[in-house]
């Protein structure tokens, strides 16, 4: 891909947002000026390839893959790095000599995030810098600005439904993978305690709705979940014989009220960092106004698209661990009569939030998912 890249100042003067516009290669014959695919990132650190695998290949870079997809069809693809990251663990420089993953995770905090910047983080200037991204491109002069779609990932459609809702995002179409669709303190409560409360009763061999000691000591090394978060066996061990789903659900609601009382009562200009996992440093991710919201918004997701004038397409991996499907489609047809244009949706079966074939979180992006990802952008397009 030939690219025009940029750096822009956000709004507040903190820093400098600097991404890329990716050009199809030969340009197509008579297009004139180009649709775009703007890709929005959700959570994570973000830079503007999207490291969101772990297959050890280029395609972990899924932005980058995407707009490879994206401008092989003839449509030009605006990413960028979220503000405070420069580089992924796959483009960060050569961390020559490190023994340990805990020295790598050093080594990549060095390079590619900026704390400070990080610890200011909120979700007010989330959605401005994306606001500056799109009215970047929309004075390009070799884009099209009547022919804009979005492609937003997890936490990144909430932020693009809220841009659409309040007149600041304007798009031909909305292509939604892995959406938030319920309300983010509905989101986090999955989080913390839905998720957990049906992985861990799963280990339920015999039927009878009680998981034993011996089943957790089973269950856990070989779940993939909890291997992922970190999640130490001692955290699941039952009570006394046994869980239920009641009682585990009454203990993890206990857990979850006390983090929410906690960060409620935090100032919002301070940093916040995930609880570091397993040793491994837990670099600043937000500040704790990003964070509070995911414990006190109680307003679906959903309700800020319904007077959306163009096509919406939602993705859902049927195995995602993070947007559960039956969730988020069952309030999606629910409330499917309030919207100005009927939605579709995708269920892609064994895929997960990133649309990987076997796996509930992590990418690359499955190559037939991603095809038609871009379809639906072409459709939308047409």
């Amino acid at each position: 891909m030939s690219a025009d890249r940029f750096s822009i100042p956000t709004l507040d003067g903190r820093t400098v947002l600097r991404g890329q516009v990716d050009w199809p290669d030969p340009w197509p014959r008579g297009a004139g000026r180009l649709p775009l695919l703007l890709i929005v990132p959700g959570g994570g650190f973000m830079d503007r390839d999207g490291q969101l695998g772990d297959s050890g290949s280029e395609r972990d870079l899924v932005f980058r893959d995407l707009a490879a997809a994206a401008t092989a069809a003839g449509i030009a693809a605006l990413r960028w790095d979220s503000r405070g990251i420069s580089c992924s663990g796959l483009t960060m420089p050569v961390c020559a000599g490190s023994a340990t993953a805990e020295e790598g995770m050093q080594h990549f905090i060095d390079h590619c995030i900026d704390e400070p910047i990080r610890g200011g983080v909120t979700p007010e200037n989330l959605l401005s810098d994306i606001e500056q991204v799109a009215g970047h491109a929309a004075h390009h002069p070799q884009i099209d600005p009547d022919r804009v779609v979005v492609w937003a990932h997890s936490e990144g459609t909430m932020n693009a439904a809220r841009l659409v809702q309040a007149g600041r995002l304007v798009a031909r179409g909305l292509v939604l993978v892995a959406p938030v669709i319920e309300s983010p303190r509905a989101s986090q409560w999955w989080l913390d305690v839905g998720r957990v409360v049906a992985a861990v009763m799963a280990w339920d061999a015999d039927g009878d709705g009680r998981v034993s000691d011996a089943d957790v000591r089973a269950g856990h090394p070989a779940d993939v979940l909890f291997q992922m978060l970190g999640t130490p066996l001692e955290e699941l061990l039952p009570d006394g014989d046994h869980w239920t789903a009641e009682t585990l659900r009454a203990r993890l609601d206990r857990r979850h009220a006390d983090l929410a009382s906690a960060t409620l009562a935090a100032d919002d200009a301070a940093p916040f960092a995930f609880p570091a996992v397993a040793g491994m440093p837990s670099p600043v991710y937000a500040s704790f106004r990003w964070r509070k919201q995911w414990f006190r918004d109680d307003l679906p997701v959903i309700d800020l698209l319904t007077d959306f004038p163009g096509r919406i397409g939602f993705h859902f991996g049927a195995i995602d661990c993070q947007n559960p499907v039956a969730r988020q489609v069952h309030l999606l047809a629910e409330k499917m009569p309030a919207f100005r244009r009927a939605p579709t949706w995708v269920v892609h079966p064994d895929r997960g939030h990133t649309l990987r074939a076997h796996h509930p979180l992590l990418g690359p992006l499955d190559r037939e998912a991603r095809d038609r990802l871009v379809q639906d952008v072409l459709a939308m397009l047409a």
